[in-house]
């Protein structure tokens, strides 16, 4: 993956992030953002990968601000294991910045996810992502 479509995916979930708080401003639930603070929700699972993160979390530099790179990958091909080398020579071997890697649910084992690490020298945490609508998160209907 290039800079450039790095770039146009985060530019991509800004604007994602924008559309769905401004649509649900546009319904009925705006008083509730107005009015009550948001919560994450406790059904939401952590599995070993999100504990790992956790206990990182937990152990972080307090002179280091909190950060992680996110990437969305559909399969583990060629592109994926040059952007994470390219990514670790130009810049995470010298800041250590811990890697999530949203994946879907075909790469959903060991044998990828060992693959994918042996080419990183970055900490590599891995989610399956599961699309969930943004509105209903923020705009339950009663």
């Amino acid at each position: 993956m290039s800079l450039r479509t790095i770039i146009a995916v985060v530019v991509g979930l800004l604007l994602l992030f924008y559309f769905v708080i401004f649509s649900c401003l546009m319904t009925s639930c705006h008083n509730q953002l107005l009015f009550r603070p948001l919560t994450v929700s406790a059904s939401l699972p952590c599995d070993e990968e999100c504990v790992r993160f956790g206990r990182l979390l937990d152990v972080w530099p307090s002179d280091k601000p909190k950060a992680a790179v996110v990437l969305l990958v559909k399969s583990p091909d060629g592109n994926v294991t040059q952007s994470l080398q390219q990514f670790d020579a130009n810049f995470n071997d010298a800041y250590n910045y811990p890697v999530i890697v949203f994946h879907e649910e075909n790469m959903n084992n060991e044998a990828d996810r060992q693959r994918l690490r042996s080419f990183s020298s970055s900490n590599l945490y891995f989610q399956v992502y599961r699309p969930i609508s943004p509105v209903k998160l923020l705009c339950p209907r009663p």
